[in-house]
């Protein structure tokens, strides 16, 4: 490769990088996804050298590159939905756990609250606050996105705070 274009290949990585993974952190939501979205567009780049050194905006087509890479890596299999269910399938989780599968003293309150919260809402405090995983994990086991996930959370937790003071005005009535 002619030395104009390392050097061009250079300027591009140190100028524009750090900029790149953060479009692809923030759309892909996951930092590993990420470094590979910003690899695979410089790697592009090196294919793609004698285009990209003609160009006339060097940064737009790096950003369109990445735009292309990170609708590539949404419908790649591994970030889709149905890959995670794929994967999903093959583990131990393959279907949300109810009381029957832990100890009561693990799950407490989470049981006594089944009665009040529809199914999603119930399987959601499982997922969470017994088998411990983070909002990523369950959006891609519910087949959410990140903020949806959130969202879900924000409810539930709406939801039991106004159980528990409707249950303990009840107590207190007694």
């Amino acid at each position: 490769m002619e030395k104009k274009y390392l050097e061009l290949l250079d300027t591009l990585y140190i100028t524009y990088s750090k900029d790149l993974y953060a479009v692809a952190r923030f759309r892909l939501e996951d930092e590993d996804a990420a470094k590979d979205a910003v690899q695979m567009v410089f790697l592009l780049a090196v294919q793609k050298i004698q285009i990209l050194h003609k160009h006339e905006n060097k940064k737009l087509w790096l950003y369109k590159t990445m735009q292309n890479v990170i609708k590539q890596m949404l419908y790649n299999k591994k970030y889709t939905k149905e890959g995670y269910i794929r994967e999903i399938l093959s583990d131990t989780v393959r279907e949300y756990p109810y009381e029957d599968q832990y100890p009561f003293e693990e799950l407490g309150i989470i049981t006594s609250l089944k009665e009040y919260l529809k199914k999603r809402e119930y399987q959601y405090l499982i997922a969470r606050f017994v088998q411990d995983k983070s909002i990523r994990e369950i959006a891609d086991l519910f087949g959410l996105s990140y903020q949806g996930t959130v969202s879900l959370e924000n409810r539930v937790l709406k939801k039991i705070e106004k159980i528990l003071k409707k249950t303990n005005k009840k107590g207190e009535d007694n």
